[in-house]
Parts: structure tokens; C-alpha cells; sequence
């Protein structure tokens, strides 16, 4: 391959501590680039999570070269036999993988290589990539003079809101983007802790056209590289569920998919189930379960029940919700059969059967009980006026609340397509009436109450009736009941005296 053809010069904003880590090995007499999603990530305009690093000093160079930076950096040793050191700056809980170019050898158990062997050429180390957008590798540009092809970030722009489609999403956002539930704050490639560089990009595989392309293709022939490394599945489609713009996979890299899925079952369940989940979570969910329905169900076959009719609706819904894995989880798992009241028997052992598929792929505990928790109380008459609201909200947390919301405004949005508008409109008035209620710090729970415990002790003691731990409880509930009813005002003195009269009835 003319590797000429394949190098281009781009500015990249990276962190400065990977530009300082990429001058050190650099300035020590050995290559370094940046290589794989970071770079994928970069040209599509996101913010990348990880930036892995490969050279051509062994592990024992770099460690070598990084003791005498103990000032600055700490080595950790995270993957030695792979080739790789982890290195930590002193000042950062990040850790930075540099990993030495290597080849490996025959894969054992569909999933590691039996044997690795260092290279010092950084073609080699590529061509054991998974697919062509993540077989990229940068480096610094220290001779000014380079001059191959300029090309500059392939940013997603903001398109305008031309379609109904579209507006159903951006109407949808302002549930979603609810500051109760979501106060982390996002990185920005503008922080102080990143720098512009002029870096080379070498792209042997035609990983740029096929990021133009929005093509997922594998490095190589697609069965090989899928009996590999199974896991190499979940992430071909992993990727096309989150990678802005709608990527597909190319024909050959799906036939593959499609003849080879089978093969997962050689995986461990957990590491399924981590791919399983951004894959659910990705924008284009919807489209992609769909399209490899085979491979979810193979992972999944809880799937298998549910009415194909039923099961593209749920599918369909997923555009509409936020990035939330108990509410995704369970618009998977939602039949419209399930809140009947003449089926409460039905919920209860659909409820188990979800838990136990949810617990077949290795879900974590709480997780499996959050997804049940949405399945379970996803009725309508939990949330059809005020007071029922905040009934459910002293008894539920306030996150249960809006998940339960989400996954009602999803399916109703998908519906709504079809036929029931009025129940949409409603479930936007339910979601109204709970902004409203935490806005206006409107009581529906004990901690609310002007009164506590010890208030109905001394009023009890004043009375001459010692009433103990239960008794008091039993008379806060039938008070804050009162006050969700709105059968009594939210006043201090005005509920001592209810108090008073429901301790003089107790016999």
C-alpha cells in the first residue's frame, strides 16, 4: 500500500499531558502516536474518553524513560503482558495507556490472542485493529516544513429542524434534560487542559473515507477478525448504534455479523452485557436492534415473548428517550397487556421473568431492581393528577418518578404516531404537575411536615398518654395523608391541634 496517499495533516485538540507524554518518548529517540477511538472521536467532533498512546520503546524503555519523570508522573503497571504501562500524572487521577507496537498471535477462546510479539513498525501494530475508523494513529508534527493534505475535523453540525420527526425530538428534550437528576458537568475540548496541535495522520486502511462514509468495516476479512475476537460483534453494532450521523456496517462486516453472532455465546456475559448497554443507550438504538433483532434476541430471549408488533414499537420508542438504561431496559420489556387490572397475576410473573433474564446477563442488582420498579408502577393512575403524584413520591424517590415519566412520554410520542394524542397531552400535564410540585417544594413527605416525632411525644406527655415509636408513626402518616389530600393546611399550629385530637382519640 502507497502509504503516501494515506497521511494527512490535521489540528487536533488533545489533553496537554498526552502532548507532553507524546514529546518525552519522543525527545528519548522513539515514535509515539496517539491511535484508535481518540482520534475516530476528534474528527467526528466529540469529546473522547480515552487517549491511547502506542510506541516503538518496549515496556521497559518506557519505564526507563518515565522514572526519570518521577517529579511529574507516576508509572502504574496496568498491562504488562499486553506491552502496556499506565502513566499517571502527579496531578491528575487520569491515567494515560502507552502500549508498544505489537502483532498478535493465534486467538484462543474466540476472544485473546495466545501470544503477542513486539514490532517497531507502527503498520504492523494497526493492521490487528478492529475496524478501519479506529485504525488511525497521530503524531506530532515537529518538522513545520510536511506538507500532505490538510484536513480539518468532520463536525457534526446542527441541522434545522425541518420534519415532524424533528420536532417531536426537540420538544422531547425538555423533560429529559431535568437538572434535578443530571448535575454532571461535561468536559469541554476548550477546557485549560487541552492544546492544539498540528499532528500527522496516518490512515492505512481508508479509515477517513469510510468516517466520510459513516461506514463500520473490519481491518481485514471480516470472519477472521469476528472468530477472533467475538466481542468484536457487540461493538460493529455498538457502534452504529452510537455513532453520530447514522453509521452502517459494510455488506461484507454484516454478512460476517449476521453468519458468525453465534459465537458470543463464547463470551463472558459480562462483558456482553457492558456492550449491550451503550449499544441501548446509542441514538440510533431504534434502527439498530431492528436490523440485527437476531442478535439481540440470541443475547436476550426474553425478546422471543414479546409480539413482533409489540416488540418494533418498543424499538420505535427508544428514539424518545433519554440516555437512562432502566428506562431503555424497560420500553424493551413494555407489552401494553401488562397494567390491565384483571392481569395484576400476569404482571407480577412477567416481572419475575424479566428479572430473571436481566439477571441471566449478569445485571447488576440494583439495576435489575430499578428496571422492575419502572415495569411494575408504569400505570397511569399512579400519575394522573396531583394528588396521586405526590402519594407516589412518598413513597418512591423522585428519580423513580421521572424515569416512570419518561418511559410513559416515550411510548405515548410512538403511539401517538398511530392514534391516542389525548394520552400524550396527559402525561405532559403529569410531568407539568411534578416540575411543579419540587419547584414550589410542595409537601409529599414526611421530612416536609412542620412537625416530627417529638412534637407528638410531648404533646402525648402533656396529655398524660405515653404513645411509643409505632403510635407516632401511625399519626405522622395519617398527617401527611391529610396534607396530600389537601384536607389540611401546611401550618405548624393548625396540625398540632390534629395531632392533639388524634392522640386524645387513641384508646
Amino acid at each position: 500500500m502507497n502509504q503516501s496517499k494515506n497521511m494527512y495533516i490535521l489540528y487536533m485538540n488533545i489533553p496537554k499531558y498526552v502532548k507532553y507524554i507524546l514529546e518525552i518518548i519522543t525527545k528519548n529517540g522513539f515514535e509515539s502516536f496517539i491511535v484508535g477511538g481518540c482520534i475516530r472521536d476528534s474528527l467526528l467532533g466529540l469529546t473522547p474518553k480515552d487517549w491511547d498512546i502506542t510506541t516503538n520503546a518496549t515496556p521497559q524503555q518506557i519505564k526507563d524513560i518515565f522514572i526519570k519523570q518521577n517529579k511529574y508522573f507516576d508509572i502504574i503497571q496496568v498491562g504488562l503482558k499486553h506491552g502496556t504501562i499506565g502513566i499517571k500524572p502527579k496531578h491528575s487521577k487520569e491515567i494515560f495507556d502507552i502500549t508498544t507496537y505489537r502483532i498478535d498471535g493465534e486467538y484462543k477462546n474466540f476472544r485473546h490472542p495466545n501470544s503477542i510479539q513486539f514490532t517497531k513498525n507502527i503498520y504492523e501494530d494497526i493492521s490487528r485493529r478492529d475496524f478501519t475508523i479506529n485504525a488511525l494513529a497521530c503524531k506530532i508534527i515537529y518538522n513545520q516544513n510536511i506538507k500532505e493534505e490538510l484536513i480539518i475535523p468532520l463536525n457534526i453540525s446542527n441541522k434545522k429542524i425541518n420534519s415532524k420527526k424533528d420536532y417531536i425530538l426537540y420538544d422531547i428534550k425538555k423533560y429529559h434534560n431535568n437538572t434535578i437528576f443530571d448535575n454532571n458537568k461535561k468536559e469541554s475540548l476548550n477546557d485549560k487542559k487541552y492544546c492544539i496541535c498540528k499532528m500527522q495522520l496516518h490512515d492505512y486502511y481508508g479509515g477517513i473515507q469510510d468516517l466520510m462514509q459513516k461506514t463500520i468495516k473490519c481491518v481485514g476479512i471480516p470472519n477472521i477478525r469476528f472468530n477472533e475476537d467475538a466481542l468484536r460483534i457487540m461493538r460493529a453494532i455498538r457502534l452504529a448504534s452510537v455513532m453520530p450521523n447514522g453509521f452502517t456496517l459494510q455488506d461484507n462486516t454484516k454478512y460476517a455479523i449476521l453468519k458468525e453472532y453465534k459465537l458470543l455465546d463464547k463470551i463472558s456475559k459480562e462483558r456482553i452485557t457492558l456492550e449491550l448497554k451503550k449499544l441501548l443507550n446509542g441514538k440510533y438504538a431504534n434502527i439498530v436492534i431492528l436490523e440485527y433483532i437476531d442478535i439481540i434476541k440470541f443475547i436476550l430471549p426474553k425478546l422471543n415473548e414479546i409480539n413482533i408488533m409489540q416488540l418494533k414499537l418498543n424499538c420505535l420508542s427508544l428514539q424518545y428517550a433519554p440516555n437512562d438504561i432502566a428506562i431503555r431496559f424497560s420500553l424493551l420489556f413494555y407489552t401494553r397487556i401488562l397494567h390491565n387490572d384483571t392481569n395484576k397475576l400476569f404482571l407480577k410473573e412477567y416481572i419475575q421473568s424479566c428479572k430473571k433474564a436481566l439477571q441471566d446477563i449478569h445485571f447488576d442488582n440494583k439495576t435489575i431492581q430499578n428496571i422492575l420498579n419502572i415495569i411494575e408502577f408504569l400505570d397511569y393512575k399512579y400519575i394522573k393528577n396531583k394528588i396521586s403524584i405526590k402519594h407516589f413520591l412518598s413513597k418512591h424517590n423522585k428519580k423513580l418518578l421521572w424515569q416512570i415519566l419518561c418511559t410513559h412520554l416515550s411510548l405515548q410520542y410512538t403511539y401517538a404516531s398511530y392514534n391516542n394524542k389525548q394520552m400524550l397531552d396527559k402525561i405532559k400535564d403529569s410531568f407539568k404537575i411534578f416540575e411543579e410540585i419540587i419547584k414550589n417544594n410542595e409537601c409529599y413527605s414526611l421530612k416536609q411536615l412542620p412537625i416530627n416525632g417529638k412534637d407528638i411525644k410531648y404533646i402525648s406527655l402533656k396529655l398524660n398518654k405515653n404513645i411509643e415509636g409505632k403510635q407516632i408513626g401511625n399519626i405522622l402518616d395519617k398527617i401527611l395523608n391529610l396534607a396530600i389530600n389537601n384536607k389540611i393546611a401546611i401550618q405548624k399550629e393548625i396540625i398540632l391541634q390534629e395531632v392533639t385530637k388524634q392522640i386524645i382519640n387513641i384508646k
